[in-house]
């Protein structure tokens, strides 16, 4: 039986290998689509816990930089506390570690660190802020 070319569009149907391409080329799409998706929730996640970390270890600096200089030359060289209750990292068990170096003989300056540490995933995460308190007596 010959088919023509020119036979009425009702009359023309997809074969079932076509029908299953087409569902591979979908299912390959939703595929990339949900794999795009949950990545960039991963890294939306993971860029909130820095910048949660980030603002919190500034905001630990600023308290201790706001001090008198005569306390902070009295601050221990380390104090370890935990993460307060309330931010995103305190069920990471995250420690906040804050570090008064002097330098210079007689002491002309301090260094002021904050370093957060947390565990995301199995994995070991840190930021760290950094700022120099110069003698303002």
């Amino acid at each position: 039986m010959r088919v023509s070319l020119t036979q009425p569009r009702q009359n023309r149907r997809f074969t079932l290998l076509e029908v299953l391409i087409a569902s591979l080329v979908l299912a390959l799409m939703a595929g990339g689509i949900y794999g795009s998706i949950t990545m960039s929730t991963k890294m939306i996640y993971s860029a909130r816990q820095r910048i949660e970390a980030q603002s919190l270890a500034v905001d630990r600096c600023w308290i201790a930089y706001r001090d008198t200089y005569e306390n902070l030359l009295n601050y221990p060289d380390v104090s370890t506390v935990a993460v307060p209750l309330g931010h995103s990292l305190f069920p990471f068990g995250g420690t906040v570690r804050t570090s008064v170096e002097k330098f210079g003989n007689p002491i002309t300056y301090v260094r002021i660190t904050v370093r957060l540490d947390w565990t995301e995933n199995g994995l070991a995460r840190y930021e760290t802020f950094t700022v120099d308190r110069y003698d303002d007596r």
